[in-house]
């Protein structure tokens, strides 16, 4: 599960930082390690992954569905898909990371 979610981040063209960036309460650190395995994926963190490369509910719910299964412990709430955002995080060119940077 965290290679495809990595994959999918990667394709999206998003840094670990821009998903921290996206939405608040996880640091670039914990996604790298959730990523790499190092770590177990909470459901909280995978929607916010989830809404960072722009997924939409429908399929965010059955990434959630797979993650309950492996992850029993994982309780679901309704009220925390609706708390995901709404605006997807638009992946930065090169160029304005080389800006942004300096």
């Amino acid at each position: 599960m965290a290679r495809l979610l990595d994959h999918m981040r990667r394709f999206r063209g998003l840094s670990l930082r821009d998903l921290a960036r996206h939405r608040g309460g996880f640091s670039h650190h914990t996604y790298g390690a959730v990523l790499r395995g190092d770590r177990p994926m909470s459901t909280a963190l995978l929607i916010a992954l989830l809404g960072a490369c722009n997924v939409d509910p429908g399929p965010t719910e059955r990434w959630v569905s797979i993650l309950a299964v492996v992850r029993p412990s994982e309780v679901v709430f309704r009220r925390v898909l609706a708390e995901r955002p709404t605006t997807p995080l638009a992946p930065l060119r090169h160029e304005q990371r080389r800006r942004r940077d300096q």
